[in-house]
C-alpha cells in the first residue's frame, strides 16, 4: 500500500531510485540544509515547494514541468511519464537542489520563471 504523504511536510528525495524517490519525513530545516547544499526534497503541495525554493535563494523560483524520459533513461520505453514538477530555487540549476511536488507526469516539458 502507499505511503500517504501529507500537505504541509517535506521528505528526502532521492532520484537515483527510481519509482521509490521519495523517503523519510524531514522538517521544513533540514528541506532547506538540504536544498542549500544540493540535494533534492519532496511536498506534496506546489505552494509549499514554490514557499521552500524561494526561503532557499530570495527572489523567483524556476518551475519546470515533469521531465520527459530521455532515451537512455531507466524509463525512455516505459508508458507514461514518471517524473515530478519541480522547482529550481533562484532560477540556479548547478548550486542548489530540486524541490520537486504533486504527481508523476504534470505539466510534461513545460517551464516558466515563477
Amino acid at each position: 500500500m502507499p505511503r500517504e504523504h501529507l500537505p504541509g511536510e517535506f521528505y528526502d528525495f532521492d532520484r537515483g531510485r527510481p519509482m521509490r524517490e521519495i523517503g523519510r519525513w524531514i522538517t521544513r530545516n533540514q528541506a532547506l540544509e538540504r536544498v542549500r547544499g544540493g540535494r533534492d526534497v519532496y511536498t506534496p503541495s506546489n505552494s509549499d515547494a514554490v514557499s521552500l525554493a524561494k526561503d532557499v535563494h530570495p527572489g523567483k523560483a524556476f518551475w519546470e514541468g515533469s521531465h520527459a524520459p530521455r532515451e537512455r533513461d531507466w524509463d525512455a520505453d516505459a508508458v507514461g511519464n514518471r517524473r515530478f514538477p519541480h522547482y529550481h530555487p533562484g532560477g540556479d540549476h548547478e548550486t542548489y537542489g530540486h524541490v520537486f511536488y504533486g504527481e508523476r507526469g504534470y505539466r510534461v516539458g513545460q517551464a516558466r520563471r515563477g
